[in-house]
C-alpha cells in the first residue's frame, strides 16, 4: 500500500512540474484567433512617386480587395508600375501580458513598407515570399491607422537599388504584372515567444524529428517543454480529413532556449505517393500558448544511374508546365477547391507532375498537390541580369521558399535557373555562382532533386540530378529535326552540358536522368461569349501574339472560306495539336533511356494557347486520347511512311512500352485478325515485337480522280485475355495517280526537272517540248525569260525563295517566326473547292500526312480583296502573319496557278505530292478555271 501511495505522489508530482513547466503563461484560450484582413481597405495609385506617409491626398482613393493583384481589380491599372498605397482600420483588442500584434503578409510585389498610426513599423522586399511585422509598438486598443505603401518595377532606384532587370520577377512581363498584396493579409495575436516555422524531419518512412525557427527565443523560460502531437495518416483525395480518435505519436520535449530548435520525435508511417497521397497533421504546441499546425507526408525522391525513383520505385515523369495564371486572379487562384480540380483534372489527363514555371504560388497551390497526389517541380522567378545583388535576392528566395515550404511531399524537384535566362552561362563566373547556387541547394533540400539550369538551346547544365532540355520543332513542319534531336538526346550527347571543362555530368550516382522538359504545340481555344479584358494585349507589342481580333481576321482572309467561324478552326487546330503532341510522347516513349517528359503547358496563359485545357479550365478535344496514351503500359505502331498509295502495304513497328514500377509479365499485341506474343518487359524497358503489315485499298468509285481517305487501323495490347491498351492509327490513303493531257516543262532546268519530266510521262502525260504550242507549262519561276511562250496556262512550281520576281508578290523562306516553332503555325487547304477538294476526308489543317511536302516558302499575303484567290495558306497562332501556299491569278493572257508546296521533288515518289500536283493540273484543264485577281504587275 505505501508502494502505491509513493508512486500515485510520484505521479501527482510529474504532473505537478509538468503543468508549470508547460503552463508559464495565459492558456491558449486567452489568445485571439487569427484574423484575416479582408474588407475595409482602399487604394491610391502613385504612379509618378509623389505622396509621402505624412501628407497623402484626400481624394483618388478607391476600394480594393487585398489577396489580388492591382491589375488584376482595375482596369485602368492593368500597366500599372510605381508606388500606390493600402490603407484601411485596423481593431486591436487586449492581449494578456507579454502579448504581440503581428501583421502577416502572404506575399506583395515588390517593396512593401507599413505604417501604424504614421510609425513606420517595417518592410519587405520580395514579390513571391511570406513575411510577417510587429505591430505592438504602434499600435493601442481600439482604433487604428494602418497604411501599407507598395512599389513595384520600375520604380525608383532609392526603392530598388536596382533595375527591374535584377530583381526575380518571373514571367510577369510575359502577360501582366502583378503588383501589391496579391496573397491574403492577417492579423494574429502571439506570445512573448512564438515559432516562425516548423519542419517536420524525415528518413524514409520514418520521422526523426521537427525542427523550430523561434521568434524571441531569449524569452523562453528554463525547463520549458514542447508538446508534438502527429495525426493521421488521412488519405482523402478530396479534402484531406481528419481522422477521428486520439494521435499517432504525442510527446513532451525540453525546449531549449535557442532560434533555432531540432526536437527528436521517433514515428514510422505510411507512404505518401500520388496513388495514396497519405498526410499526417501534426501540432507543435509551446508553454506559453502558441501552436503551429501543419500536414506532411512521408516520401523519397532519388536518381541513379540515369533513373528516378520514388519511395524506392521507378518513377517515369508525365508532366505539363503550368505557369498558374488565372482568368480573373493572374497570379491568384479563385480558391484551394478550384485548384483541387484543377490538378484532379489534370491527373484524369494522365500526368503526375507539374513544373510551376519560374514563380513561387499561392501556398494553396502546394496544399491542393499534397491533397490530390499531383508532384510538383518549382522554380525560383527569374530576374534578367546576374549581379552580385541578384545573387543575394535570388538565394533569398529560395530560403524563404524553403522555409514556407518544407514540409509538402508533393515537391520533389527544385529548379535554379531556366534556360539560362538570368545568367551568361559563357562567362566562367557566372558558371561557378551557378554551379555553387546547385550546391547550396542540395545541401539545404535533402529531400528534393535540383536541376541547376532547365537547359535549352546555346544553354547547358554544369552540374545537376536532371539531364533535361527544351525542344520546340513544330510539328509536322519540322519533323524529321524533331526525330535526329530525340536520337541524339537518348544517348546523353556531350552538349547537355558545359563544353568549358568544369561540367560535373555524373555524380557518385552515376549520369542523372534524362527529361525533355519542354515541348509543345498551339491548339486555339474556344472562347467566351464575352471576350477576357487580356484579349487586346500580347507579348512585347508583338503584333503576332494579341488575340484579339481573331474573328474579323478570320472573316477577311481566305480560311473564311473553308472554316464558317472561329469555333470550326478551333477544333481544327486542336485536333492538329493532339496529332503533334502524339507524335511526339510516342517518339519519346521509344527510348528506354528516356525518363519522363514536360508538356508545355497544362493549360493556356493569355495569348499563348499551347495548353492541354484553356485558361479557363476546360480540356481541350482531345482530353481522353491524350489520357489513354499517358498510362503507364502502352503498345505504339510506328508507321514506316506518313502516307501511302492505295493498293501498297503499310508496314507498323509495334512498340511496347512499360514506365510501372513493376515487371510487365507479358502479354499479347492483337492487330488486323493476327497476334503477336509480347515477352515479359522490365521495369523502364521499351521492346520492338513485331512489324505488321496492313494492305490498303482503295473503293472502286475512286477512279483516275485523285482520291484521299483515312484509314483507322486498330489494335489492342492484352494480358491474360484483359486489356491493357486500346489504341488506333490513322493512315493517309491516296488513290486515283493517273495522269491525263500534256504538259511543257521550262526549259533550261536543272537534273531535277528532267527526273520530273520522266515521272509524268510515267505517271500518264504527254511531255511536249518546252517550245510547243498547248499543254500547260509548268515552271519554278515567274517571269519567264524574255521572249519564252507562256501559253494559256502555267503552273508556277515556286518552292524556293525568290522564285517570283515581278510585282510586290514575292517567295518568302519561312526562318524567324515563321518557322512555326516559337508560335505555332497552321497550313491549311481549302477542302471545300477547288485542286485540294480530293482532301475533304481529312482536316483541312494538314497534319502528319502531308510532313513530305511541308512548305519551306511562303507567298507574300495576296491584297484582301482578292482573298478568293486563295485555295492554300499559312498562319500563325491567332490567324497571325497569314501567307498563300497556292493562288490563281491572271498575267496578260496567261492563267496562273502558283504554289509553294515542294511538288517538283516529291511527285512520283509521294503519293500525296503526286495526286496534288495531278489534281491542280487537272483543275488548270477544266472551264472552270477562270481567275479574276490579276497578278500584279512589277
Amino acid at each position: 500500500m505505501a508502494a502505491v501511495l509513493r508512486s500515485l505522489r510520484l505521479t501527482a508530482l510529474t504532473l505537478l512540474l509538468a503543468s508549470l513547466s508547460f503552463g508559464t503563461t495565459a492558456p491558449r484560450a486567452a489568445w485571439p484567433a487569427p484574423r484575416r484582413l479582408r474588407g475595409g481597405w482602399t487604394f491610391l495609385p502613385d504612379v509618378h512617386e509623389q505622396f509621402r506617409a505624412a501628407r497623402l491626398p484626400v481624394q483618388g482613393w478607391r476600394p480594393v480587395q487585398v489577396g489580388l493583384s492591382i491589375q488584376a481589380q482595375f482596369g485602368d491599372l492593368r500597366n500599372f508600375a510605381g508606388a500606390g498605397w493600402y490603407r484601411r482600420r485596423l481593431r486591436l483588442g487586449p492581449l494578456p501580458p507579454g502579448g504581440r500584434w503581428l501583421l502577416a503578409v502572404g506575399a506583395c510585389d515588390y517593396r512593401c513598407v507599413v505604417y501604424l498610426n504614421g510609425r513606420r513599423v517595417g518592410a519587405h522586399s520580395g514579390g513571391y515570399t511570406p513575411f510577417t511585422l510587429d505591430l505592438t509598438a504602434a499600435g493601442h486598443r481600439g482604433e487604428n491607422r494602418l497604411l501599407i505603401r507598395i512599389a513595384d518595377p520600375p520604380g525608383p532606384v532609392a526603392d530598388f537599388r536596382a533595375s527591374y532587370a535584377q530583381i526575380p520577377h518571373g514571367k510577369q512581363n510575359w502577360y501582366v504584372q502583378t503588383s501589391g498584396l496579391w496573397q491574403a493579409v492577417r492579423l494574429e495575436a502571439k506570445p512573448a515567444y512564438y515559432l516562425q516555422w516548423a519542419h517536420v524531419l524525415t528518413r524514409g518512412r520514418r520521422v526523426w524529428g521537427v525542427r523550430l525557427r523561434l521568434a524571441h527565443w531569449s524569452d523562453i523560460p528554463p525547463g520549458a517543454r514542447a508538446r508534438v502531437e502527429v495525426f493521421g495518416p488521412v488519405q482523402d483525395r478530396r479534402g484531406g480529413r481528419t481522422p477521428r480518435g486520439g494521435p499517432t505519436l504525442s510527446t513532451e520535449i525540453p525546449l531549449p532556449a535557442r532560434k533555432t530548435v531540432t526536437l527528436r520525435l521517433a514515428m514510422r508511417g505510411a507512404w505518401w505517393s500520388p496513388r495514396h497521397p497519405r498526410l499526417y497533421r501534426f501540432v507543435v504546441a509551446l508553454p506559453d500558448g502558441d501552436r503551429w499546425t501543419g500536414q506532411f507526408g512521408l516520401r523519397t525522391i532519388a536518381e541513379r544511374n540515369g533513373r528516378m525513383y520514388l519511395n524506392h520505385r521507378l518513377f517515369y515523369m508525365r508532366g505539363a508546365l503550368d505557369q498558374a495564371f488565372y482568368p480573373r486572379g493572374v497570379y491568384s487562384p479563385p480558391s484551394l477547391g478550384f485548384l483541387e480540380r484543377e490538378m484532379r483534372e489534370a491527373r484524369a489527363l494522365g500526368l503526375n507532375t507539374l513544373r510551376l514555371h519560374i514563380k513561387v504560388p499561392d501556398p494553396r497551390y502546394l496544399e491542393a498537390a499534397d491533397r490530390t497526389g499531383m508532384l510538383l517541380w518549382y522554380e525560383i522567378p527569374n530576374w534578367d541580369r546576374l549581379t552580385p545583388l541578384s545573387e543575394r535576392r535570388a538565394k533569398a528566395t529560395l530560403r524563404a521558399e524553403i522555409a514556407r515550404d518544407w514540409n509538402h511531399p508533393s515537391l520533389i524537384l527544385q529548379s535554379i535557373i531556366n534556360e539560362s535566362w538570368g545568367a551568361n552561362l559563357k562567362v566562367a563566373w557566372q558558371r561557378k555562382w551557378l554551379r555553387g547556387m546547385y550546391l547550396w541547394a542540395k545541401a539545404h533540400l535533402p529531400d528534393r532533386l535540383v536541376d541547376d539550369n532547365t537547359a535549352c538551346c546555346s544553354n547547358f547544365h554544369i552540374q545537376s540530378d536532371l539531364a533535361d532540355f527544351h525542344n520546340y520543332n513544330s510539328i509536322p513542319d519540322h519533323a524529321a529535326a524533331w526525330n535526329r534531336f530525340v536520337r541524339a538526346f537518348a544517348r546523353r550527347p556531350k552538349w547537355l552540358y558545359s563544353p568549358y571543362g568544369d561540367a560535373h555530368p555524373a555524380g557518385p550516382a552515376g549520369p542523372s536522368p534524362l527529361v525533355l522538359s519542354e515541348f509543345g504545340n498551339w491548339g486555339l481555344p474556344l472562347l467566351p461569349a464575352k471576350k477576357p479584358w487580356w484579349f487586346a494585349r500580347g507579348f512585347n507589342g508583338n503584333p503576332l501574339t494579341i488575340p484579339g481580333g481573331v474573328s474579323r481576321r478570320l472573316r477577311r482572309s481566305a480560311l473564311g472560306a473553308q472554316f464558317r467561324g472561329y469555333p470550326a478552326l478551333a477544333r481544327a487546330t486542336e485536333r492538329h495539336e493532339w496529332q503533334a503532341l502524339r507524335y511526339e510522347i510516342e517518339s519519346l516513349r521509344r527510348h528506354a533511356s528516356i525518363q519522363g517528359y514536360v508538356i508545355t503547358e497544362l493549360t493556356d496563359v493569355n495569348w499563348e494557347s499551347n495548353g492541354l485545357m484553356t485558361m479557363w479550365r476546360r480540356p481541350k478535344i482531345f482530353a481522353a486520347k491524350l489520357a489513354a496514351l499517358q498510362r503507364p503500359v502502352i503498345v505504339m505502331a510506328e508507321a514506316d511512311k506518313p502516307d501511302y498509295a492505295a493498293g501498297t502495304t503499310a508496314k507498323l513497328k509495334l512498340i511496347v512500352s512499360n514506365e510501372t514500377p513493376r515487371r510487365f509479365t507479358g502479354g499479347v499485341v492483337a492487330l488486323g485478325g493476327r497476334n503477336w506474343s509480347v515477352p515479359a518487359l522490365a521495369s523502364g524497358a521499351v521492346q520492338a515485337i513485331a512489324v505488321a503489315r496492313v494492305r490498303l485499298s482503295a473503293p472502286a468509285h475512286a477512279g483516275h480522280a485523285p482520291w484521299a481517305a483515312p484509314r483507322t487501323v486498330h489494335f489492342q495490347l492484352t494480358q491474360d485475355g484483359r486489356p491493357v491498351d486500346t489504341r488506333s492509327l490513322r493512315l493517309a490513303v491516296i488513290a486515283g495517280l493517273r495522269g491525263r493531257g500534256a504538259v511543257r516543262l521550262a526549259a533550261a532546268q536543272g537534273p531535277g526537272w528532267r527526273t520530273l519530266a520522266r515521272r509524268l510521262a510515267a505517271e500518264g502525260y504527254r511531255v511536249l517540248p518546252a517550245g510547243a504550242r498547248g499543254g500547260i507549262l509548268i515552271t519554278p519561276s515567274w517571269p519567264l525569260p524574255a521572249g519564252f511562250p507562256a501559253g494559256r496556262r502555267v503552273l508556277v512550281l515556286a518552292d524556293r525563295a525568290g522564285a517570283l520576281t515581278a510585282g510586290p508578290e514575292r517567295a518568302v523562306a519561312r526562318s524567324g517566326n515563321l518557322s512555326g516553332d516559337w508560335i505555332s503555325n497552321f497550313n491549311w487547304v481549302n477542302t471545300r473547292r477547288g485542286p485540294f477538294a480530293f482532301l475533304r476526308r481529312f482536316d483541312p489543317v494538314l497534319g502528319r500526312e502531308a510532313g513530305a511536302i511541308t512548305p519551306r516558302v511562303l507567298l507574300t499575303p495576296p491584297p484582301r480583296s482578292y482573298r478568293n484567290a486563295e485555295s492554300a495558306g499559312f498562319f500563325l497562332g491567332w490567324v497571325h502573319a497569314e501567307h498563300a501556299l497556292a493562288v490563281a491569278a491572271r498575267a496578260g493572257q496567261s492563267r496562273l496557278f502558283v504554289t509553294t508546296f515542294p511538288l517538283a521533288g516529291s511527285y512520283g515518289r509521294d503519293p500525296l505530292a503526286t495526286a496534288m500536283l495531278n489534281s491542280i493540273i487537272r483543275h488548270m484543264e477544266s472551264t472552270s478555271f477562270q481567275p479574276r485577281w490579276r497578278w500584279p504587275a512589277a
